[in-house]
């Protein structure tokens, strides 16, 4: 935590513990902390003082720290990390049919990419199986990786019809924002969510311990004529979403 913004939390939760009454002071601190965590004060990730730090500045017993803490754990709002504490866990929800990345989480913190591939490219065998194409067609290629307040979140890796995004060398941003200049509407989805282990490199790119799997979502975006505008995979970290669904119909009869 910043410092101005560790003094600032405690001097809030002072004032909360000053006039707690017969209430818990546990359960003081735990809902003083909870919602920090609702006002983004506390962002997913973020690494709370320890329970000595928090015991000594808020003349509290250690014992009182430790329930407190514990309440959150349970509640699924922090988790022990080791080599770290105790971490903030408030995973982004994501609707999965709700938009893109960008719309979504823009009001979460300052979103950027850090991009991998801008380019077209031939489409190999497993490419062109995903799309539907003849192998050797030419499609647009967009790999990056996706960050919040500029933590990374997910390695973004997306296959185009070389029609619906001719220079993907001039894509900055909202690929989904570029297509509405466009006049092209993604109007149907379709998903597919397993778990699979990153490389290294893809570990490293997402500030994971080597081991620790992923979730990968594999999204296919249609337009209203029922052509295929997209082919996209995401490998996300498991401990940055949460995914929720609508369902809807694709045009065109697409299964």
């Amino acid at each position: 935590m910043q410092r101005d913004c560790a003094e600032h939390l405690f001097n809030e939760l002072r004032q909360r513990l000053a006039s707690a009454g017969d209430e818990p002071l546990y359960l003081i601190l735990a809902q003083g902390l909870q919602q920090a965590i609702d006002r983004k004060q506390l962002p997913h990730g973020c690494v709370l003082p320890s329970e000595r730090q928090l015991s000594d500045t808020l003349a509290l017993s250690r014992a009182t720290v430790v329930k407190g803490l514990s309440l959150l754990a349970e509640q699924g709002r922090v988790i022990k990390q080791q080599g770290k504490g105790t971490v903030v866990h408030a995973p982004f929800i994501y609707n999965l049919s709700g938009g893109s990345f960008t719309a979504q989480l823009s009001q979460l913190g300052v979103l950027s990419d850090r991009w991998l591939a801008r380019e077209l490219v031939l489409a190999s065998a497993e490419q062109a199986a995903l799309m539907g194409l003849v192998e050797g067609s030419e499609i647009a290629k967009i790999r990056r990786v996706r960050c919040v307040n500029n933590e990374p979140t997910s390695i973004e890796t997306t296959y185009i019809p070389r029609q619906f995004l001719p220079r993907p060398d001039l894509l900055e941003g909202s690929l989904y924002a570029h297509w509405r200049e466009e006049g092209i509407e993604p109007v149907a989805q379709q998903y597919q969510i397993c778990q699979q282990l990153p490389s290294q490199s893809e570990s490293a790119m997402l500030g994971l311990p080597a081991g620790m799997p992923v979730l990968v979502v594999l999204q296919r975006s249609y337009n209203a004529q029922g052509e295929l505008l997209e082919v996209s995979q995401s490998l996300c970290r498991g401990d940055s979403y949460s995914f929720t669904f609508n369902s809807g119909s694709i045009p065109g009869g697409i299964r």
